[in-house]
């Protein structure tokens, strides 16, 4: 039966209900419904898909859903097995998540618990489901047949299913508004400051506990903030100095010499601030090498050989019921995600204090003799001398 794709606009049908076989033939009218529904004002994407199905994420990544308004809710499922291997599993499609997560940001995956390898099988019946607002795309397990209807009682009873679904699952992470004043008065509320032990690993070290008052008045964009805001940074910054907490932080040397190079932070938004002066990275360098001598901050310089770490990602944990990651896009700017999944919360939690005493990373004392070689570098470069010979005693 023939379906024919004429262009991003439209499909032309025979039928109500057309049969593709094929892998090619899938893939081909996949992404064309899919192109359909980016072009709409306000589009609606529905789908009941493993991460694991490469085409339809690799569509969903690369298609420009960001012109619309276009909102795709994608159900997927966790194995309920508590097993190593079921951990990891779900591990794994986080992992196979995260490219659609970092340039859609329209893409809201859900998630239930059940047994996976009951539903998504080579003997399950078109276990893949597509649902745009004209059209529902149910689909092999192995991508190589499919069934494309435009029929209204389908559509409706795929809805109807789809939703029934929704009810039950639960968000795979919370997203943090990026906009300045909904950013700041959300992010703090995510930092726990009553845990003894932060987890952070990203290109950049954590420097924002470092920051001091004059550094906020010469370098904060004060005419973008409320002045009510303007006290809360105050307010949290200070409280960051005076907790408890010890910060473990993993990071890279090309992420530390981007902030002596440029004054700018990885995982603060450009608009909020200019770049730090020169006297000022190094205030803050040696603000953050005292509370190495003071025990309160553990730094870990990452072999990035054997490890690479790309600028726009950070992690923090600071609970076990928490980890935030922080991903600058450039299409649409910084993206913030608190993920609520239980095995994924163990999984990045294990894996954060793992890497501080791992291979992948320098020793405490190596970690600290490569940061000052660096601080000595700038000092010299931007004839400035501060607390140098204290930092090396």
């Amino acid at each position: 039966i023939k379906v024919e794709s004429t262009g991003s606009n439209s499909l032309t049908m025979e039928n109500h209900f057309e049969h593709l076989e094929g892998s090619v033939a899938v893939h081909k009218i996949l992404r064309s419904i899919l192109e359909i529904e980016a072009g709409r004002p306000y589009g609606s994407i529905k789908i009941v898909a493993q991460p694991d199905f490469n085409y339809l994420y690799e569509c969903l990544s690369v298609l420009d859903f960001t012109s619309s308004k276009t909102k795709i809710v994608n159900i997927i499922c966790f194995d309920k097995n508590n097993r190593a291997q079921n951990r990891m599993y779900n591990l794994n499609m986080f992992q196979n998540l995260a490219p659609t997560l970092f340039s859609c940001p329209n893409f809201e995956p859900y998630y239930i618990y059940d047994n996976v390898d009951t539903l998504f099988n080579n003997m399950s019946f078109l276990p893949y489901v597509v649902i745009t607002h004209d059209y529902v795309l149910h689909i092999s397990y192995e991508t190589d047949y499919a069934v494309l209807s435009r029929h209204t009682k389908q559509l409706d009873l795929a809805n109807k299913y789809f939703d029934r679904r929704l009810s039950v699952a639960h968000p795979v992470y919370n997203i943090v508004d990026a906009e300045p004043e909904k950013y700041l008065s959300s992010t703090p509320l995510l930092i726990n400051l009553e845990e003894e032990n932060h987890y952070n690993l990203s290109y950049q070290p954590t420097m924002t506990p470092f920051i001091t008052e004059p550094m906020l008045r010469d370098h904060l964009h004060l005419e973008s903030l409320s002045p009510k805001m303007v006290e809360l940074i105050k307010d949290y910054l200070l409280k960051i100095r005076e907790s408890r907490v010890t910060v473990h932080v993993s990071f890279t040397m090309e992420g530390l010499e981007y902030f002596f190079e440029t004054g700018r932070f990885s995982e603060i938004l450009d608009f909020l601030y200019t770049p730090l002066a020169p006297k000022h990275r190094i205030e803050l360098m040696h603000n953050l090498l005292d509370d190495v001598e003071r025990g309160r901050y553990k730094p870990r310089v990452i072999k990035t050989a054997i490890f690479p770490i790309p600028l726009p990602v950070c992690l923090t944990s600071c609970s076990l019921q928490s980890v935030i990651i922080f991903y600058t896009n450039q299409r649409f700017g910084l993206g913030v995600f608190q993920l609520s999944e239980v095995s994924m919360l163990n999984a990045f939690n294990d894996f954060l204090v793992y890497v501080q005493d791992s291979e992948l990373v320098y020793s405490e004392d190596e970690s600290l003799k490569l940061m000052r070689d660096l601080l000595d570098k700038y000092e010299r470069k931007f004839g400035i001398r501060g607390k140098s010979e204290k930092s090396q005693s």
